[in-house]
């Protein structure tokens, strides 16, 4: 199996383990690379809950999957083109959003 597929699969199995299988479905990743996970924003009504649980599913990735090498991630979709920005996650399950203060 090519190297970039294993980890695509990698990365869509470690995302369907912490976001579960509905959200997972809704929201799947869209790629991993240089350290930034982009995931597709799901319509609604799954957006509201998405963007609430976000934060705390990657950290939870990261975590468990420290072989990823996931840094940040950015956040792709009809509501969230516009602010499709990496946001920084720091040590300590802190999450920095877009414009908050490292």
């Amino acid at each position: 199996m090519p190297r970039r597929l294993a980890q695509a699969l990698g990365v869509a199995q470690a995302w369907h383990e912490v976001a579960g299988g509905a959200l997972a479905g809704r929201a799947p990743v869209e790629r991993l690379a240089r350290g930034v996970l982009t995931l597709r924003e799901p319509l609604e009504p799954w957006t509201a809950r998405f963007r609430e649980l976000v934060p705390e599913l990657v950290a939870r990735m990261i975590e468990a999957h420290p072989e990823l090498g996931i840094k940040s991630y950015r956040v792709v979709g009809l509501g969230a083109a516009a602010a499709a920005r990496p946001v920084k996650i720091h040590a300590g399950r802190r999450i920095a959003k877009s414009g908050d203060p490292d």
